[in-house]
């Protein structure tokens, strides 16, 4: 599928990010064979940034996002990835993981009954 690793297909997600964003997912799951972190995060916001706020794979994207973030113990970024994680794919697994802190219920929580 790809040749040029794991930049080439980076490149190819980022060209083809309307018409196939699960790319991203396989982006980030060939980061997270080699513990990038950092790369995950970074791919992943600018995922979210490009695809369409109803595609549940973007609610795919926001999950593994959170993940990286959750690694790098950025706190604020998993919370906003969980939240825009629902946003995108509102069933109740994806609900219940707003209630992951008590920072992130308090803020997000509630919030769920917005979608």
């Amino acid at each position: 599928m790809y040749c040029k690793g794991m930049k080439g297909l980076h490149e190819m997600a980022e060209e083809n990010a309307s018409i196939h964003p699960s790319l991203y997912l396989a982006v980030m799951d060939e980061y997270e064979k080699e513990h990038f972190y950092e790369k995950i995060e970074e791919v992943g916001k600018n995922a979210l940034d490009k695809i369409d706020a109803n595609l549940t794979n973007r609610g795919e994207i926001a999950l593994k996002t959170a993940y990286g973030s959750s690694n790098l113990m950025h706190e604020e970024k998993m919370m906003q990835f969980c939240w825009e994680c629902f946003c995108s794919d509102s069933t109740v697994k994806n609900y219940l993981r707003l209630f992951g802190t008590e920072e992130m219920a308090k803020r997000y929580g509630m919030r769920g009954k917005e979608v």
